[in-house]
């Protein structure tokens, strides 16, 4: 049983046209790749799962302090001369990333083209924090943000869209803390690290059952 989460890179996909068949089921956190394996890769429904990506909401939880800066973190995919250019005019340990997060009004992640979910694991980091996200609206990106309501998606390497979205949110604070108590609770609703657990368990044994 493999846990994926992006079934069409190439290195990924040649592999599994050939002995894709060999395993026995698949869960992925991503519906577009979701979609992928099944409709392009044809694998059988009943042997693909989706569940909702975890965070550790634990330690990742909103904290008093001021918001006094503008974050964004991650490596994977991101279009970081993007948000250079929406500015224009560091490795961090977890505990200095949380305090970034903490102080930041809202997190920017700035992402390439791509069918994925990169930036997952800052998304809902910020979002675990009470921190809106700016993220960018790519193909693969959709399964966490809601626009307008726990953060606000941009077209991709629109510096112009980004700019436009950081100052919004940064000129209206009492909107961005609206905006990070709905991320904090879509997060607590969805995406735990005890729900995460239970629906990869329940995915294995219904599999199981059926073999």
């Amino acid at each position: 049983i493999a846990l994926m989460y992006w079934f069409s890179k190439p290195n990924v996909r040649i592999p599994l046209r050939a002995f894709g068949s060999s395993t026995h089921a698949f869960v992925t956190w991503s519906s577009v790749q979701y979609s992928y394996a099944k409709e392009v890769l044809r694998v059988s429904p009943d042997r693909l799962f989706l569940v909702k990506h975890f965070v550790d909401q634990l330690f990742w939880k909103p904290r008093d302090c001021d918001t006094d800066t503008i974050c964004s973190a991650g490596k994977e995919m991101r279009d970081y001369p993007t948000l250079l250019a929406g500015l224009k005019g560091v490795q961090l340990s977890l505990n200095e990333l949380r305090d970034l997060y903490a102080r930041s009004r809202f997190v920017v992640v700035p992402i390439l083209p791509s069918d994925t979910d990169n930036g997952v694991n800052v998304i809902l980091q910020a979002m675990a924090m009470s921190r809106p996200v700016i993220c960018s609206r790519t193909r693969g990106q959709v399964d966490v943000i809601e626009d307008g309501v726990t953060g606000i998606y941009v077209p991709p390497g629109d510096p112009v869209a980004l700019r436009e979205a950081m100052m919004s949110l940064w000129k209206d604070p009492d909107r961005a803390q609206r905006m990070g108590r709905a991320a904090r609770t879509h997060i607590e609703k969805h995406h735990t690290i005890d729900k995460f657990c239970h629906d990869v368990f329940d995915a294995i044994t219904k599999s199981l059952c059926r073999a």
